[in-house]
């Protein structure tokens, strides 16, 4: 499950890294619309996925970016 919020071009990123996952065999779930990184975490566990990806700074200031991963 790979998920987004609202900063800057998370979107894209989120797709970028949903893209390189899937070409390297992993089955992908890219969320359609931004969500708050607790939501996604909940449907990552919903999905029974090996890993959750989210494109959040989380807590640092809103024009930086970075990924948190959370495994099963």
């Amino acid at each position: 499950m790979v998920g987004f919020d609202t900063r800057f071009l998370s979107d894209r990123y989120a797709g970028d890294v949903a893209r390189v996952l899937a070409a390297n065999g992993f089955i992908v779930y890219l969320a359609s619309v931004r969500r708050a990184h607790p939501h996604h975490l909940l449907c990552s566990e919903n999905l029974h996925a090996i890993a959750g990806v989210m494109i959040t700074a989380s807590h640092n200031r809103p024009r930086y970016n970075g990924v948190k991963l959370k495994a099963a």
